[in-house]
């Protein structure tokens, strides 16, 4: 039996022990009972479901996927807000291990991230890649390694978060990018053969400015430059003192 009883330090919390107490007879003449201050003991369990409370709170409003594995990689604590982003159901993930459930490249790699956890305390930034009901995902994994006995399996908390809509950024990004390069590529090209072409008709219209003045003519280009080199008129054009 629990009960509170007001006292002169606040309220405190008894638990008490009822017990008959027979008579000379063997009859039950009376009930006895003892009671046993538990007040220190119910604060620390209220502060306790306080706390987890408000953590179980938080871990709910993570987004991110979250699961505890052993060093085999076999599934003992799944917490997802987002179900829908699970690989299989929650209750048949328990006891499984991630070869069973997942792909064999992305079992691979959380397989490598428990094995550099073990090794470091903890490993960040691996990407697996998989198909939830039908639509391609990708997921970054944390993993850290919880703290217990050295005989016992070691265990991890693996934080899986959803980066589909990152990389799909990342990779319109970078294929902007590679078109852009490829357009800049073929406007230098352009250029040159722009640049080229000008240099080539330059060098005709010398040659024929060139030609006109070996053939006592006027110059028909007297804008292009006349070549490096180019032989000066062999006869004073016409009408010229002689």
């Amino acid at each position: 039996m629990l009960f509170r009883s007001p006292a002169g330090t606040g309220v405190r919390t008894f638990i008490a022990h009822v017990f008959p107490v027979p008579g000379e007879d063997g009859t039950v003449r009376y009930l006895g009972r003892n009671l046993v201050d538990i007040s220190e003991r119910k604060c620390l369990e209220d502060e306790y479901a306080r706390i987890a409370d408000e953590f179980s709170g938080t871990l709910q409003a993570i987004p991110d996927l979250l699961f505890e594995v052993d060093e085999y990689g076999r599934y003992f604590h799944v917490r997802a807000a987002r179900k829908d982003l699970l690989a299989a159901p929650e209750e048949s993930l328990l006891g499984r291990t991630v070869g069973e459930v997942l792909p064999p490249d992305a079992a691979a790699t959380s397989m490598a991230a428990l094995r550099a956890a073990a090794a470091n305390g903890s490993d960040y930034g691996r990407v697996i890649e998989l198909d939830v009901n039908g639509v391609p995902h990708a997921f970054e994994l944390s993993v850290a390694m919880k703290p217990g006995e050295p005989s016992a399996p070691r265990r991890f908390i693996v934080l899986s978060r959803d980066i589909t809509a990152r990389r799909r950024a990342e990779t319109d990004l970078l294929r902007r990018s590679e078109e852009l390069a490829r357009r800049n590529e073929e406007l230098e090209r352009f250029n040159h053969a722009v640049v080229d072409r000008e240099l080539k008709m330059v060098e005709l219209k010398q040659t024929v400015n060139a030609l006109s003045l070996e053939l006592g003519r006027d110059a028909p280009h007297p804008s292009a430059t006349v070549a490096v080199g180019a032989s000066a008129p062999a006869t004073a054009p016409p009408g010229a003192p002689a």
